[in-house]
């Protein structure tokens, strides 16, 4: 299937917290800890325990701004282990 909003908008979190704020590990330990799938408000919260600029981060993903970065990256497979377990 594809991907819900959530997700979607989870992956773009980790990107501008990666481009933003030099942030990706962080937001990407917060995600992983996550039993179900963050809204937009989980997503804020995490970005503020960060310490990454919620302003800037929410503008991207109102804009999508990292929506194009994401279809192309690998990362993001990684990330949720997508391709299995790591070697």
């Amino acid at each position: 299937g594809s991907a819900t909003e959530g997700s979607a908008l989870s992956h773009e979190l980790a990107q501008a917290a990666f481009e933003r704020g030099g942030k990706f590990w962080e937001v990407r330990a917060q995600l992983l800890a996550r039993t179900s799938e963050p809204t937009l408000e989980d997503l804020k919260e995490i970005a503020e325990t960060v310490k990454l600029d919620w302003s800037s981060a929410a503008q991207a993903l109102e804009e999508h701004t990292f929506a194009r970065n994401i279809v192309s990256d690998g990362l993001f497979a990684a990330m949720f282990k997508a391709d299995g377990a790591p070697s």
